[in-house]
């Protein structure tokens, strides 16, 4: 087998040759748990169009080849077109990964206490981010707990899940549930327009960015806000999107912040606007609002 004929092949197909099923089909994106890691929400697609895969937990994507070089763990070419031959047609039982942990457990914690966020380490953290301390205590809450003994604090953000997304100086993380968060100033009457952004630190960035009246980035219309809180929520961000017209990406300059738009924007067409091009020499809106160019 050579590169023309392995690229020739369809990867839903091979995919499915090897033993792994998608989770969810939207349009021609296929949604997979992660042939590569082991995960329990589907993060790997393949675009059946283009026939491409994207890990989004990995941040890596590409052909046949690529994932072939990944799924076999080899550098080599040829062994990787070998590989793929000789498992066309010949399917594979599936083996169930082993679940993995990946946030720290609330079982295992003590003393749990979510207070409003006033921490004067944490509130100089959100400065030195250039976030305006108002907007900081308006979205945001403190958090404590104990862990092994040790006691630690952070900067707290809840999901819709009951999940919390925990951020200070040294550590980046969730406990609980991982899933998106939804704002909206009515949520009986969402408005039609919803901005999306990547993690909280950009979304607050953007809201310092309104108190300024900054016209280079923001928008001037009404909003809800969705923040995904890693770009491996794409699933879930894509269903809360559906009942809105009107989708403003404010995603990263890079190449997940990209294949996220690309995503969204291949399933809801013209109701996406890609404003990344209002930060396009930074690569994010808090990179922006720090003047930290790229």
């Amino acid at each position: 087998m050579n590169i023309a004929e392995a690229k020739a092949i369809n990867l839903v197909a091979f995919l499915k040759t090897i033993g792994f099923k998608p989770k969810k089909v939207i349009g021609q994106q296929y949604w997979y748990n992660s042939p590569l890691r082991s995960e329990n929400t589907a993060s790997f697609k393949v675009d059946n169009k283009k026939n491409l895969w994207y890990d989004f937990g990995l941040g890596q994507g590409g052909d046949i080849i690529n994932f072939a070089k990944f799924f076999y763990n080899t550098i080599d070419t040829p062994t990787a077109l070998a590989k793929i031959a000789d498992e066309e047609g010949a399917p594979h039982p599936v083996a169930e990964a082993p679940h993995q942990t990946i946030y720290k457990d609330k079982a295992s914690m003590n003393h749990i206490e979510m207070n409003p966020l006033s921490n004067f380490a944490l509130l100089s953290y959100l400065e030195s981010r250039g976030i305006d301390k108002n907007v900081g205590q308006k979205y945001c809450k403190e958090i404590h707990y104990q862990l092994r003994d040790k006691h630690y604090y952070g900067i707290a953000f809840l999901n819709i899940s009951g999940g919390t997304e925990i951020r200070n100086p040294y550590y980046k993380g969730c406990i609980g549930n991982k899933n998106v968060t939804i704002i909206s100033e009515r949520p009986d009457a969402p408005y039609i327009d919803c901005c999306v952004f990547e993690g909280f630190m950009d979304f607050l960035s953007y809201q310092t960015l309104m108190m300024r009246q900054d016209q280079n980035v923001c928008i001037d219309r009404p909003y809800d806000c969705l923040i995904m809180n890693s770009v491996c929520n794409l699933v879930p961000t894509i269903k809360h999107l559906e009942k809105y017209e009107h989708i403003h990406c404010f995603l990263d300059n890079d190449k997940a912040g990209q294949v996220a738009t690309e995503s969204i924007l291949g399933i809801y067409g013209t109701k996406v606007i890609n404003e990344s091009s209002r930060y396009a020499d930074y690569k994010d809106v808090n990179d922006y609002l720090m003047d930290k160019r790229l």
